[in-house]
């Protein structure tokens, strides 16, 4: 990489993110390359995920394009209940690619997960919506689904997920009720 490109000024020891801005995303058509930024938002996906996050109704073949690329996804499941999985230090790198080249749209990505995993995966949700700067719909989001996490119905212990949500959210009487409880 150039002495003046973007990655390297904020990442001078990052390897693979200059290989994948430099390398990977140029070889590839740049609807795919703007599919493949938008959908490592999230490292575990389907295709209405998939969709959701990118806004293409195509986005389960653009999946499939990816992963007979070789492009780090494993695809686990039948073909109508599919579930895709990037390599982690490869989704990572996409991120902070995106972050990096356009922190608004990479925040915009964040919310839109949030959103689009609130039901499903709430705990999972409130990292989103952290990732993407908003602590407050983070905080909604526990309170709207603590019931689920108390009950161990959630995807994970919300205990990981409490310590992360910011003052002065964190004080809030239903917050540290949830907290007291978990």
């Amino acid at each position: 990489a150039a002495a003046g490109h973007p990655t390297r000024a904020a990442a001078p020891d990052d390897l693979l993110l200059d290989v994948i801005a430099d390398e990977v995303l140029p070889g590839l058509p740049p609807e795919l390359a703007a599919f493949l930024l938008d959908v490592t938002t999230v490292s575990e996906l389907d295709g209405v995920l998939a969709a959701g996050i990118s806004g293409r109704s195509d986005a389960l073949a653009l999946l499939e394009e990816c992963r007979r690329r070789g492009l780090f996804l494993d695809r686990f499941g039948t073909d109508g209940a599919a579930q895709y999985r990037w390599h982690d230090v490869f989704a990572s790198r996409c991120r902070k690619l995106v972050a990096l080249r356009d922190p608004e749209h990479s925040r915009a990505l964040h919310l839109r997960a949030a959103e689009l995993l609130t039901t499903r995966q709430p705990l999972h949700a409130i990292d989103e919506a952290l990732l993407g700067g908003d602590p407050r719909r983070a905080t909604e989001i526990l309170v709207d689904s603590w019931i689920l996490l108390l009950a161990g119905r959630a995807e994970e212990s919300p205990e990981r997920v409490l310590t992360r949500i910011p003052e002065p959210y964190a004080s809030r009487d239903d917050v540290r009720t949830i907290t007291a409880c978990a």
